[in-house]
C-alpha cells in the first residue's frame, strides 16, 4: 500500500490542526480533546474534508458520536 493512502499528508494534517483549534473551548478537558479529535478524525475519514463544514458539525453538534447513535437505536 502506497504511503499516501494510509497517512494524512501535512496539508490534511494542517486542516485538522486549525479546525480543532478553532472547536475547542478555552478549558477543554483531556477527554474533550480526545472526543473532538476522534470525531474530526472519523468526519474527514467519511470524506467530509471541507474546513467549514468540519467545523460547523463539531461545534453545532450537528453529529452524534458513535456511542450515543448505538443506545439510542
Amino acid at each position: 500500500m502506497p504511503l499516501g493512502e494510509c497517512c494524512y499528508n501535512p496539508y490534511e494534517l494542517d486542516l485538522m490542526a486549525r479546525v480543532l483549534a478553532k472547536c475547542l473551548p478555552p478549558a477543554a478537558t483531556k477527554a474533550e480533546k480526545e472526543r473532538q479529535a476522534a470525531a474530526l478524525v472519523c468526519l474527514y475519514g467519511t470524506g467530509i474534508t471541507n474546513e467549514a463544514r468540519l467545523l460547523e458539525l463539531l461545534i453545532d453538534g450537528s453529529h452524534k458520536p458513535y456511542h450515543e447513535v448505538k443506545t439510542a437505536a
